[in-house]
């Protein structure tokens, strides 16, 4: 009888290590595509929030948004996380009505530190500004003032005009000039009211 003298088939170290390094290797591949699968996945939810959030203000597609179709009751509330909490929507005479945040103090500053309010307008059932006031008491801080300024138009501007805000009014708000654009059906405009004692000025973001 023949006999056969077994080998040992196992894999060498070296094929051992080429199989490992295999299986790290197709572990990274699909790690990479799982992260890319969520990155999309986050930036359609992105767009899912901003829809659910138009339709909760406009009741329609961010095309046709508009200040005049929106909850004048919502539209008092988007800034309630930047501290400019209103007091709701209420009447203030005849048939004005708005909405209005006390000033929120930007800095430091003597006799006053510059001030950032929100406020609303329209009639007794639609909107027909919401609007941003800086008031620059301390022009040292003047940079500060203006950020903050600009972080709270950006927030309006996805909200109300749903776009981001345009590169000339963010420039605008920035130097403290005065500029005007239309994004879709939504006017933003940016106004500057220097003072007559020259100590100070008054920098408007409205959106109209």
């Amino acid at each position: 009888m023949t006999e056969f003298i077994g080998r040992d088939m196992s894999p060498t170290p070296f094929g051992r290590l080429a199989l490992t390094d295999a299986a790290l290797n197709t572990e990274a591949s699909r790690a990479a595509t799982e992260a890319r699968a969520l990155a999309t996945f986050g930036a359609q939810m992105n767009k899912v929030i901003t829809l659910i959030i138009l339709a909760s203000l406009f009741g329609v597609t961010p095309a046709e948004a508009s200040l005049s179709k929106a909850s004048p009751a919502a539209i008092c509330v988007l800034l309630d996380n930047h501290g400019l909490a209103t007091g709701g929507w209420k009447a203030v005479y005849g048939n004005v009505f708005g909405c209005t945040s006390n000033y929120k103090e930007i800095g430091s500053g003597f006799p006053s530190a510059n001030n950032l309010a929100y406020q609303v307008d329209g009639d007794g059932n639609s909107v027909t500004q919401a609007m941003l006031v800086l008031n620059v008491n301390n022009k040292s801080q003047a940079a500060s003032g203006h950020s903050a300024l600009l972080t709270s138009a950006e927030e309006l501007s996805i909200k109300l005009a749903a776009a981001k805000l345009p590169h000339p009014i963010k420039d605008a708000i920035r130097r403290g000039k005065t500029m005007k654009t239309k994004v879709g059906q939504t006017t933003i405009e940016v106004e500057r009211d220097d003072w007559p004692n020259g100590k100070g000025y008054t920098l408007h973001v409205a959106f109209k």
